[in-house]
């Protein structure tokens, strides 16, 4: 299986999109990766999976989407990131299991990916936290 940052990087790494329509959350089964919910909106993709029940068997969990990022004055985004003139185009790619959490972020410009092993917080960290819970 590997731990969270190897199957992250794996899925990052297959992924060659900037520009999704929708996000993609994949369940994790015995090393196979298996689409089970797409949506335009990451946290009405979330609130699916949820919906789906207990009974999925999976062994860990991935959610893919695009958006913007912006730069941060004083370690905020003035204004919303997607109507910044200095806005990125960007890639999450989050993988959580019983044993832990990691995430990819991907710049379209090319710039060096950033990972993090479980210490992103707010309302996107929550949500995957409790629809990977919930299953």
């Amino acid at each position: 299986m590997g731990n969270p940052m190897e199957r992250v990087k794996a899925l990052n790494d297959a992924q060659d999109s900037f520009r999704m329509d929708e996000a993609v959350v994949v369940f994790d089964h015995n090393g196979e990766f298996r689409e089970v919910v797409k949506d335009g909106d990451i946290y009405t993709a979330l609130t699916m999976v949820k919906a789906l029940g207990s009974n999925w068997n999976a062994d860990g969990m991935a959610v893919i989407t695009t958006g913007w990022a912006a730069p941060l004055n004083n370690g905020e985004v003035e204004g919303m990131p997607s109507e910044h003139p200095d806005r990125l185009r960007v890639r999450l790619t989050c993988y959580i299991s019983n044993d832990g959490v990691a995430s990819a972020l991907s710049f379209e410009n090319g710039r060096d990916t950033e990972y993090d092993e479980g210490d992103a917080v707010g309302r996107l960290a929550d949500m995957i936290q409790d629809a990977w819970l919930s299953l």
